[in-house]
């Protein structure tokens, strides 16, 4: 195969994966690129992430590998949370600590979702007080996504049952961004707290509960 050719299925395969509706078309023309282009890590990563749209998981897994084994420095971060969001669907949230791990720790990409994707695999593990500390990490560093970690940090205070630090988080997530459907549903679903807990303090007075 010509290289004009191997070019021109790149580009095609680049520009498809640009979009979640044409994983059968990234996966059959990178497939073909890969195998003349072995050493080429975007496209093992482009190829990974279109046949894990495609439920091919195994396959994804091996992909995502070579992605991560060819890419510098500057890209292997992005790779490894591929690789973790894929082991904790096809595997287990435990399973994908370490790719989560490995994701953080590089500085080539934003700061602000990885540790928001660690701190929501930690939730699934209910390891709560990690998931705060990454929410945390989140919010010092310089990202535009600050109103989403304000909101997995107050399902993780809520989870606690630490009500009063959650609803100021939904707040502050809806300061950021007023139209956050989740956040502002997060919000009404604490709404009358104070009456529910009446309601529990009478029946335990009534019933002689002590606590």
């Amino acid at each position: 195969m010509t290289s004009e050719l191997l070019d021109e299925i790149y580009k095609r395969a680049e520009y498809l994966s640009k979009t979640d509706i044409h994983p059968s078309h990234v996966v059959e023309l990178l497939e073909v690129y890969v195998k003349s282009r072995p050493q080429h890590g975007r496209a093992w990563s482009l190829y990974g992430v279109a046949l894990k749209d495609l439920s091919r998981n195994k396959e994804s897994f091996q992909a995502l590998i070579t992605a991560y084994e060819l890419a510098p420095e500057t890209y292997k971060g992005f790779v490894a949370m591929q690789i973790a969001i894929l082991v904790q669907d096809f595997q287990s949230p435990k399973d994908a600590c370490a790719w989560f791990e490995a994701g953080c720790k590089h500085a080539d990409i934003d700061h602000g979702w990885p540790w928001i994707l660690k701190g929501a695999n930690l939730m699934y593990m209910e390891e709560f007080d990690a998931a705060i500390i990454c929410f945390e990490t989140a919010l010092r560093e310089d990202h535009d996504l600050k109103d989403e970690a304000y909101f997995n940090l107050g399902l993780a205070y809520r989870a606690q049952g630490r009500y009063e630090q959650a609803i100021d988080c939904f707040k502050s997530a809806l300061q950021i961004n007023p139209a956050y459907e989740e956040a502002i549903n997060a919000l009404a679903g604490m709404d009358n707290l104070p009456d529910t807990f009446r309601l529990i303090a009478e029946y335990r007075k009534n019933s002689g509960e002590i606590h």
